[in-house]
């Protein structure tokens, strides 16, 4: 214990990287975290961090198909409770109010959970693992409502004349989502602490303030029954009354944290405040690395930042703590109910404007090395936390961090939505745009992306799951083309778009499906919408030398396209599929995987895969990777 209390930093080091990856590999982690210690302290210490990490191999809580009939609401949020039964955990997504600690009687059966992948989507990826759901019920009935104090003062909140403002500003639930980054992430709760500390440094002495504060905490968490941000700030508050110096404190607590919230670590609640307690080990420059570090989360968790909200955060933060103090008196007191809702208004508005200024861009993406290798060649300048934030807000404002043209086959679930564009968004065209509810997907995507623009947007055709944002794509993206019959050739940039569909008459909606081949960094790309047989066998007919290096397969690889001659004639090196887990229809189809592996041509799957992405790189190299984590090279 002695070298661990010697070695604070690297305890957390050797824990956080252990944690980052002992569920895919977990003999490969544990060896080599060991590997580092032992080759930093060479003591038997290395054997107690042995057991600390082997401790997290034991399953807290149950993986297997559950078999509950009755369980208790831990979480609710607008659309969805998480329910508990012991060590079982499911989700149940449903339209009626949904009660804090209420007994659910479960009536249906249990549906596997399959977490949808993408490369801008560390939130939403790591949901259902940081809250220990596997599994979703279809329907819940309230058996018995809850009587602890939260559940008591939601019931207390639906009796009055303004639920929806109170239930968010009181227990954070909200059927529409926030764009703001502290309230999204739960971060108004932290705003009780900061009003109380802003009133109380005028009042009491910094050791009463300091105990007022530890009580204000401790009835927080107990009220909100443990919400990570605040038993963070709770064991930062404890370990204040040792006498560990900051280094010890900052390390022990960041590691009690990891130990309590193992799989929340990939999490804006858990890196911000970690990173701005690790801030203050650098002395004067503390701030200066918080607001850099805050512009890197923004960037990783919205792919976006807010300049403006992060030199307002605190202010904001305090604010929020002073909305809950309001909300809190107008339940004692009615007539300030009305008062409130005319207030939270003004403040939405208020706070509209502070997102005005925000740089769209994720920093996740190929220039990422360059800006690092940047970074480290002006370590040694004395400037260099001033000097790095310059470069960030270069990279992001220039769209430095996604330099490169691309293909992208953004995953939405079963549904259609291909964008192609080219280096630094000089051009960039989006066919089709996924259904209504896989909206976030494209809107984070193409965010994270930089893209503030389209240039053109094709529908191949009106089904809802090609379809289905049009108007959202529109509103947002303003393309200055929008393409939704056949139209022979479509010019964007350096890239020119085909339309090989040449049935102007069809006798259904999907043998009309716009079909467009384009060639981008020498691979040709063929997109079929959702053609069937006739239509690939018109093409066949009408372009005999027609062939690509990359077919987006018809109809989500349903056995109505893709048929022998088109696949024989064409003879694509790579197939992808764009289809979703839940399906009726259960694409992709037998028939038509037996007739791509016949022929043995690789395919991708979205369901699968995630977001897949080819980069084009320089001298017609051409790089495909995925968010599952699938790399290759395809060359000209």
């Amino acid at each position: 214990m002695k070298t661990i209390r010697e070695n604070p930093l690297l305890f957390v080091l050797c824990l956080f990287l252990f944690l980052l990856s002992y569920k895919r590999f977990p003999l490969a982690a544990l060896l080599l975290v060991l590997a580092l210690w032992l080759n930093r302290t060479r003591n038997f210490s290395v054997v107690l961090v042995a057991i600390l990490l082997c401790s997290f191999f034991v399953p807290r809580y149950n993986t297997a198909k559950p078999e509950i009939t009755t369980a208790r609401a831990v979480q609710v949020k607008g659309s969805y409770a998480i329910l508990q039964s012991g060590r079982t955990r499911v989700i149940y997504y449903g339209i009626e109010p949904l009660h804090f600690d209420a007994i659910y009687e479960i009536p249906s059966s249990f549906e596997k959970l399959m977490p949808s992948k993408g490369f801008f989507r560390l939130s939403s990826e790591n949901f259902y693992e940081s809250n220990h759901v596997y599994y979703s019920v279809n329907a819940a009935v309230l058996q018995k409502e809850g009587h602890t104090v939260r559940a008591k003062l939601q019931r207390r909140i639906e009796e009055s004349d303004n639920p929806e403002v109170l239930n968010k500003l009181l227990l954070n639930i909200s059927k529409k989502g926030s764009e703001s980054f502290f309230d999204q992430y739960g971060f108004s709760y932290a705003g009780i602490l900061s009003l109380a500390y802003l009133i109380l440094q005028y009042l009491l002495t910094p050791k009463d303030r300091n105990r007022f504060l530890l009580i204000i905490n401790i009835f927080l968490v107990l009220l909100y029954h443990a919400p990570l941000l605040l038993v963070q700030s709770l064991v930062f508050r404890l370990l204040a009354y040792t006498k560990l110096d900051s280094r010890q404190k900052t390390a022990f607590a960041l590691s009690i944290v990891m130990f309590l919230y193992p799989d929340s670590l990939i999490s804006f609640s858990f890196l911000l405040p970690a990173l701005y307690r690790i801030s203050f080990l650098f002395g004067k420059k503390k701030k200066r690395v918080t607001y850099l570090c805050t512009l890197f989360l923004q960037s990783l968790f919205m792919g976006k930042i807010n300049p403006v909200q992060n030199f307002l955060y605190r202010g904001m933060l305090t604010m929020n703590g002073g909305l809950w103090v309001f909300g809190m008196l107008s339940l004692a007191i009615k007539p300030l109910q009305k008062a409130l809702t005319g207030f939270v208004s003004i403040y939405n508005k208020a706070l509209s404007f502070t997102d005005l200024p925000a740089i769209s861009g994720s920093m996740l993406g190929a220039g990422l090395v360059f800006y690092f290798l940047l970074c480290l060649s002006l370590y040694k300048r004395k400037y260099k936390v001033e000097l790095w934030t310059i470069l960030f807000f270069v990279f992001q404002c220039g769209g430095l961090f996604h330099p490169f043209a691309e293909f992208s086959a953004i995953n939405v679930s079963q549904g259609d939505c291909l964008l192609f564009r080219e280096n630094f968004n000089r051009a960039n065209v989006l066919i089709d745009t996924g259904k209504p509810s896989q909206w976030k997907s494209v809107d984070t995507f193409l965010t994270s992306k930089g893209i503030r623009k389209l240039d053109t947007m094709i529908i191949t055709h009106a089904d809802n799951d090609h379809s289905g944002n049009m108007e959202r794509v529109m509103t947002k993206y303003k393309p200055a083309k929008s393409v939704m019959t056949y139209e022979k050739e479509i010019d964007a940039d350096k890239m020119i778009f085909y339309d090989l569909n040449e049935i102007l008459n069809p006798e259904n909606e999907n043998q009309g499906s716009l079909a467009y081949i384009v060639k981008l960094n020498g691979l040709t790309y063929l997109c079929m919408g959702d053609c069937d047989r006739k239509a690939e066998e018109t093409m066949i007919r009408n372009y005999t030398n027609l062939h690509c290096d990359v077919l987006k397969l018809s109809h989500h690889g349903s056995d109505t396209g893709s048929c022998d001659d088109f696949l024989d004639q064409v003879q694509p090196r790579l197939g992808i599929i764009s289809s979703g887990p839940y399906s009726i229809y259960h694409h992709p189809s037998p028939d038509t995987i037996q007739r791509l592996l016949k022929r043995h041509i690789p395919y991708l799957d979205t369901k699968v895969e995630g977001d897949i992405t080819i980069l084009c790189l320089p001298f017609h190299l051409n790089l495909l990777i995925t968010s599952r984590g699938t790399i290759s090279f395809l060359s000209e």
